[in-house]
C-alpha cells in the first residue's frame, strides 16, 4: 500500500510542470480522452521573452504559477491546464472556456501580464492537434 502512494506521488509530480505547476505536454495528452470532444483555447503569453529579460527568468516563472493558482482557485469546475509547445503556450480545456479565460484575463491583470487566445470548439484532440500544429 505504501509503495503504491510513493508510485502515484511520483507520477503526480512527473505529470506537473514544476515551473508553472500545471500538466506537461506529455501528460496533456495522456489526460485528453481522444474520442470525446471537448472546448477548449490555446493562450500565448504576450511579450515573455521580454518579461524574462526584465524581471528575470525566476521572477516570470514565479507569477505565471501564482496566476495559475489563482486561476483553479477561483473556478468551482474542473478544467485541465497544461503546456502545449512552447514554454508561453498553454491548453485549458473545460466547460463554458470563454467564461473561464475572461475570469484568466482579469486574475492575469493583476500579475501585469497578458496573452492572445485561440478557441477550438468541439474538437477531439486529434482534431484540435491538427488545427494547432
Amino acid at each position: 500500500m505504501k509503495e503504491k502512494m510513493n508510485k502515484d506521488k511520483i507520477i503526480e509530480r512527473l505529470s506537473r510542470d514544476e515551473l508553472f505547476g500545471i500538466l506537461t505536454r506529455q501528460a496533456l495528452i495522456l489526460k485528453l480522452d481522444k474520442k470525446i470532444k471537448f472546448d477548449s483555447c490555446l493562450i500565448d503569453f504576450n511579450n515573455l521573452k521580454k518579461l524574462n529579460e526584465l524581471l528575470g527568468y525566476k521572477k516570470v516563472n514565479g507569477l505565471i504559477f501564482n496566476l495559475f493558482k489563482d486561476f483553479i482557485s477561483e473556478l468551482e469546475t474542473k478544467i485541465i491546464i497544461g503546456r502545449w509547445f512552447s514554454g508561453d503556450e498553454i491548453l485549458i480545456v473545460g466547460d463554458n472556456i470563454s467564461d473561464k479565460i475572461n475570469i484568466l484575463k482579469i486574475i492575469s491583470y493583476k500579475y501585469n501580464m497578458s496573452f492572445k487566445e485561440e478557441y477550438f470548439k468541439n474538437k477531439n484532440f486529434k482534431e484540435l492537434n491538427n488545427l494547432i500544429n
